[in-house]
């Protein structure tokens, strides 16, 4: 059997910058998604055949702003698969699928990673994504087309609190499997319907998503 290929782990100014647009990248997407329980799933191909996933859980407000995270870690480890992502020197593609609860369905949209940014992903290569996996609880989700996330210039400022307190990647030698930790005793938000009924977006060699069935 061939060996995979070896990640090289990118330069830290590489690194720095990607952090920079992914603070930008999930402050735009939260805003974008507004009010409800939002259920964020990342998944990406990485240089060596492998394939790394992120999912992280929020509840978001406008009246009063609010911004709840089910789980921090998960959250963590989501934003330090995005950044290798948007940098791009160790993930070949990826894809980023919000779903949001809703009656009487839950609604998704999803965006692929394209130069450094998050660009919105068209519905039909989506929709088989979301098929349902066989024997598995039938949860359907709406799709719809995702907003278009304003590309914000890099900059060394801080972003939201509740991105900034989070772990830095820069230490981090290449995106790999987040843990699945039980839910913070803090956490405040309702679970939203998650993927773990459905099948995963998945990036793959000749589509942007792909069914993926435990």
């Amino acid at each position: 059997m061939p060996a995979r290929p070896a990640l090289v782990r990118p330069e830290d100014a590489a690194i720095t910058a990607a952090m920079s647009r992914t603070l930008n990248a999930l402050a735009v997407l939260v805003r974008a998604l507004g009010d409800g329980e939002h259920t964020i799933n990342l998944v990406a191909e990485r240089t060596d055949d492998r394939f790394v996933r992120g999912q992280a859980d929020l509840s978001v407000g406008t009246a009063p702003l609010r911004l709840a995270v089910l789980d921090e870690d998960d959250l963590g480890a989501l934003r330090t698969l995005l950044v290798f992502a948007l940098e791009g020197s160790t993930v070949r593609r990826a894809v980023l699928v919000a779903t949001t609860t809703a009656e009487p369905n839950p609604r998704a949209c999803g965006w692929t990673v394209r130069n450094g940014w998050l660009h919105p992903m068209d519905t039909t290569e989506l929709q088989p994504a979301l098929i349902p996996c066989p024997d598995a609880p039938a949860v359907r989700r709406e799709v719809y087309d995702a907003p278009v996330l304003t590309q914000i210039p890099d900059t060394d400022e801080e972003g939201p609190p509740w991105l900034t307190s989070l772990p830095s990647p820069r230490t981090a030698t290449a995106p790999a499997p987040p843990r699945s930790p039980a839910p913070s005793a803090q956490s405040t938000p309702r679970t939203p319907a998650r993927s773990s009924s459905t099948c995963t977006a998945a990036a793959t060699a000749n589509a942007h998503a792909a069914r993926k069935c435990p």
